[in-house]
């Protein structure tokens, strides 16, 4: 730190995020720089071991300082001494430092006596630390902002807070704190967000007269807001409130016509709560508000009234129960840039008046009931337009002619289960800014337009279930943004080959090409994109599956059902795959099903290989996978029995293992009874040899698979045989040892010594099995050797 000896004119000085840990004697260097007035060493590493002496002498001053921002360093317990010396200092920033200790806390306010603005945010500051035996408030009366937000302030509002006649602002958010909120004359803001208050009279709305911007978001606020004589308080007769949030608490009702009085009121914020009702007709007399934010609630209608909010700018009502049409009104709303009405009940035609609305950057009108037709004076004036969503209301049709060009640019067109006329539309062409296109479910016939690959920034294009043909060709290169990106195509008449330049869209997340007409081989470059989804199922595609095909480490989902693969999985992965869901069905893949399968899965959730040609026993690794949650093997030359951990792995899991058609099994062990697990019977249909509830065939240790009527005689005949067998075998062994044992005495006794020690290891074989038992139905599947 030595070059800034010679800085003796620097005024400012940001240091922030640079690692001062092993600087020493930092004081010392700023003692010389007499016109330093603001220091910022916000996250550097200090302590107090990075000062100098506690005992400096008191003619060195920082006179010059004001502001000074320590926050997010190492101080804990003792403070720098050079505080003392900072004579001038009128904001200090100290948060997330550890003021714990009371005395700690007591000594820094004890230093800086006449600062105007405090931020002790994150400090560990408990109750303790703030009470009036500990604190006279009343000699900090220059403090004017306060932020004691993120600390372990518990219970009562703390009264010391109400002695300081000069604090214009507190945030005291993020604490613990449950008892009314008192009135503090001066006081312009309070945030006491995320706190416990658990009833609406303790915020004390209709009697803060002074306060500019009350923010109690996220409490547990219950009850309604009723305003009158049962309340006991006096009311303003005009309120200064011009900030009222009170979203993320349980208030129920109606709001209340009262708000009306709030004539100063800029932003006003009670979404997810548990409001009813219509949105009062008494809103509409506050002429300065800005923003209107009742998302998440239950309310009911739109009153024609907020058309007079002639200074609205942002109106959130998503996701309540508003029915009835939007009101033609609002197309009066000239300074309106964001309308959210999404996943409500509204009806009716979109009123034209929209399309007045110049300002309008947001048109969310997404997931209801509209219906008629939505044409080009729909959009006639909004030229700032840049998020347009209509998903989700299947009785819109987009009849907007060809030769249409419109003013805006928009970023974000979705218009998912509308209906479109006269095919891909075409005033899309000159939206050059596009970066998500969602047309899916639109009813949109014929070719892709040859315009729609000059498109520069898709990053997200969903073009499925319309009825496109013709090549994948005219489709634009999908470009990354935010780590997502999507190509969604699945459901058309996809004709032709993957172009091998789908490759270069080395970012995409997300590919469905399913459900088409597509032939050929999968091109090899695909495995190598950074894909986490590929969904190719049900197209006419051929050829081997790779062997490498699943080791893309980025892949979580892979979808190849319904194709005419062949071949056989590799056996020996020699890694680890982040795969959830791996669909292989209805193809004609043969061979063994890997151990890898289990063992080399971290995550699997659902494994299909249904309908394929494998041969030989179920893999006793899938028992290690504790995320698995869809199984099918039907329709394969599988054989042998259902392991028993398939049992205790079903009951492990809350909603259970679906087994699908695990035909041509002959599982002759009821361990966890398996088949109580299986809640749809077609899941074992036509599976001769399952056994086990709720099946007929009981199961047992030494169950043999049942024969048919045919064989049956056969069997009968073949039981005397082994029984003559046994019985000459019994005769010929016994007197064959025992005779000579008779004769022989040493044999006798090398025979009793060979039987004792033989007894003593199956001894230890018993308790070691008793032991295991027990402990395996503590941990459940062990695979034990």
């Amino acid at each position: 730190m030595s070059w800034i000896f010679g800085l003796s004119k620097l005024e400012y000085l940001d240091l922030s995020n640079v690692d001062l840990s092993k600087t020493q004697n930092l004081d010392s260097l700023l003692y010389p720089i007499h016109s330093l007035s603001k220091l910022s060493l916000s996250r550097c590493g200090l302590s107090i071991a990075n000062f100098g002496s506690h005992h400096l002498n008191s003619s060195r001053e920082l006179a010059s300082i004001r502001y000074l921002d320590l926050s997010e360093n190492s101080f804990r317990g003792q403070l720098p001494s050079f505080f003392l010396n900072i004579t001038s200092l009128v904001f200090l920033d100290f948060s997330k430092n550890n003021l714990s200790m009371t005395q700690s806390f007591n000594k820094l306010l004890n230093m800086i006596p006449f600062i105007s603005e405090l931020r002790l945010s994150s400090c560990l500051i408990q109750k303790a630390s703030l009470s009036p035996t500990n604190l006279n408030f009343s000699a900090y009366s220059s403090i004017q902002h306060l932020d004691l937000s993120w600390n372990d302030i518990e219970g009562n509002f703390p009264s010391i807070l109400t002695n300081m006649s000069l604090l214009l602002s507190l945030d005291i958010s993020e604490n613990m704190l449950n008892s009314s909120i008192p009135v503090m004359p001066n006081l312009l803001k309070l945030d006491i967000s995320q706190n416990k208050l658990g009833h609406i009279g303790d915020v004390g709305i209709w009697r803060q007269c002074h306060l500019k911007e009350l923010i109690v978001s996220n409490n547990d606020l219950q009850g309604e807001m009723i305003i009158g004589p049962s309340t006991n308080v006096s009311e303003c007769s005009e309120s200064a409130l011009e900030i009222l949030y009170l979203d993320m608490n349980k208030l129920h009702g109606s709001i209340p016509d009262s708000f009306g009085r709030f004539t100063n009121l800029r932003g006003l914020d009670l979404s997810n709560n548990e409001l009813t009702g219509a949105i009062p007709e008494a809103l509409g007399k506050l002429r300065l508000l800005e923003g209107l934010y009742l998302s998440d609630n239950q309310l009911s209608f739109i009153p024609e009234s907020l058309g007079g909010l002639t200074a609205l700018k942002e109106i959130y009502l998503k996701s309540n129960r508003l029915r009835g049409p939007i009101p033609v009104s609002l197309g009066r709303l000239t300074s309106l840039r964001v309308f959210s009405v999404s996943s409500n009940l509204l009806e009716g035609p979109i009123p034209s008046s929209i399309g007045q609305l110049t300002k309008l950057y947001v048109l969310d009108l997404s997931n209801n009931y509209l219906q008629g037709v939505v044409s080009e004076d729909h959009f006639a004036n909004l030229s700032m337009l840049k998020y347009l969503n209509a998903n989700y209301n299947n009785k819109l049709l987009f009849n907007i002619s060809h030769e249409w060009i419109p003013s805006f640019q928009l970023k974000v067109a979705r218009l998912d289960s509308c209906k479109i006329k006269n095919g891909f539309p075409q005033w899309l062409q000159n939206q050059r800014k596009l970066e998500e296109l969602v047309l899916s479910n639109a009813s949109i016939t014929g070719p892709l337009p040859t315009w729609l690959r000059l498109l520069p920034n898709i990053y997200d294009l969903d073009l499925s279930y319309n009825k496109l043909t013709g090549p994948l060709t005219n489709l634009p290169l999908v470009k990354v943004k935010y780590s997502q990106s999507r190509l969604l195509l699945q459901n058309n008449i996809f004709r032709g080959l993957i172009p091998r330049w789908f490759c270069k869209m080395i970012d995409l997340k997300l590919l469905d090409l399913s459900r088409n007409r597509l032939t050929g081989k999968i091109p090899k470059c695909l495995w190598n994109m950074s894909l986490e989804m590929m969904i190719l199922s049900s197209n006419r595609l051929s050829g081997v599956i790779p062997s490498s095909f699943v080791a893309n480490p980025s892949l979580l989902w892979l979808q190849l059902n319904d194709y005419n693969l062949n071949g056989e999985l590799p056996q020996d992965l020699g890694y680890s795959t982040k795969l959830g869901v791996l669909d292989l069905g209805e193809n004609k893949i043969s061979g063994d099903i890997p151990e890898w399968i289990g063992e080399n899965t971290t995550g699997l959730v659902a494994f299909r290989l249904h309908k394929n040609n494998f041969t030989g026993h179920i893999p006793h690794s899938l028992c290690k996978s504790r995320t698995l949650r869809i199984l099918d093997l039907a329709h394969n030359s599988l054989t042998e029995s259902i392991p028993h951990c398939f049992g205790e792995l079903a009951a492990m899991k809350e909603d259970g293992l679906y087994y699908s058609m695990l035909s041509r099994m002959a599982f002759r062990y009821g361990y966890g009874n398996i088949m109580q697990t299986l809640m749809d019977p077609s899941a074992y249909a036509d599976n001769t040899y399952l056994c086990g509830a709720p099946l007929p065939n009981e199961c047992s240790p030494h169950e043999k698979p049942p024969t048919t009527s045919k064989n049956k005689h056969k069997e009968a005949n073949k039981v005397w045989y082994y029984c003559l067998d046994i019985m000459s075998g019994f005769a010929t062994g016994f007197w064959g040892i025992i005779g000579v044992l008779l004769f022989k005495t040493q044999w006798r006794h090398k025979l009793f010594r060979f039987c004792d020690k033989i007894m003593g290891k199956i001894y230890v074989a018993v308790a070691v099995r008793s032991s295991f038992e027990v402990e395996k139905k503590k941990v459940g599947c062990i695979k034990f050797k």
